[in-house]
């Protein structure tokens, strides 16, 4: 097998993060977007001692669970790597993914119940965090493509909270207006690097985040009443200041520009307080589902006792 040669080859298997994987002599290739049972024509694009990396050039035989992926940036952005499989496909996926990492790592031999699956699978998270690059004289927000450094710039993210897409856009040309510099990570030159947005899904409280290298921004007051203005759920403005040149996104210095500097959430009737660092679960909707059933098979009774062995 060498660089640059075409076969045919029809997939057999998933990779753990959803590559499709032929086998041409027992020799492994791992191809993005391709799925199993699927027969296409690859381009091998590199060549390793144990396995290979393939180009999906043209299907043949498609599989059914094969769908349109619904955003257009979907083969460039390294956000998302499976929408174009079906729900059901994902399921299966997903339901495999499970029982194969407790049988071959933990060596459970257990029932797998399939994968409880989201009804609406867009617009759920609660978390936003996307760098900020420059092309040309243009201040960028978006995804980096999957091992890169380059951002593929994105006006809405299908899975991010439709606030926190419109909060990310307005803050991006706020700062080109107050002619501020995203940081540049080869030169260690200019100041924003992230822009990050939490927001309360029960409560609609949105957290705004500016992960910086320097420790002020240009025209902030200006930018604060703006965004006060035009977004009445914006209950805390931050700045987060990282001078680290690691891939690491949040610094240890943390400054509330605006606010109390936390928002607040219900989730099954609790009220949590969210702060900049504070783990949250990025899909409210379905980690209710997830503690609603850990609740139902745990059976509990008044008298147990109940440990958080996490």
């Amino acid at each position: 097998m060498q660089k640059n040669e075409y076969l045919e080859a029809k997939c057999i298997d998933y990779s753990h993060d959803g590559q499709g994987i032929v086998k041409v002599d027992g020799f492994p290739v791992f191809v993005k977007n391709m799925l199993i049972d699927e027969v296409g024509k690859i381009k091998i694009i590199k060549v390793l001692k144990n396995y290979a990396i393939g180009r999906l050039i043209e299907v043949y035989q498609q599989s059914p669970y094969r769908v349109e992926p619904r955003c257009p940036l979907f083969k460039q952005c390294g956000g998302c790597h499976l929408q174009h499989l079906s729900m059901a496909g994902q399921q299966n996926f997903k339901t495999k993914r499970v029982k194969d990492t407790l049988q071959r790592i933990g060596h459970c031999h257990v029932e797998v119940l399939p994968c409880l699956m989201m009804e609406k699978p867009w617009y759920y998270r609660n978390k936003v965090q996307v760098p900020v690059g420059l092309h040309g004289n243009t201040i960028v927000t978006g995804f980096y493509k999957q091992h890169s450094n380059d951002i593929v710039p994105m006006e809405i993210c299908y899975i991010q909270n439709n606030e926190s897409n419109r909060l990310v856009n307005r803050v991006r040309n706020l700062l080109q207006e107050a002619q501020e510099n995203p940081y540049d990570k080869m030169s260690h030159q200019g100041n924003i690097r992230h822009i990050l947005v939490k927001y309360g899904l029960t409560s609609q409280q949105l957290m705004l985040v500016l992960i910086t290298y320097q420790d002020s921004i240009k025209n902030i007051n200006t930018i604060v009443k703006t965004l006060k203005n035009e977004f009445p759920d914006l209950k805390t403005i931050i700045q987060n200041i990282n001078k680290k040149h690691d891939n690491v996104i949040l610094g240890d210095k943390v400054k509330v520009i605006d606010g109390p500097g936390y928002i607040e959430d219900e989730l099954l009737g609790n009220i949590y307080r969210i702060s900049v660092k504070s783990f949250y679960q990025v899909n409210p909707k379905q980690v209710e589902h997830l503690y609603q059933k850990a609740i139902e098979f745990a059976d509990l009774k008044p008298t147990d006792e109940v440990i958080d062995a996490y």
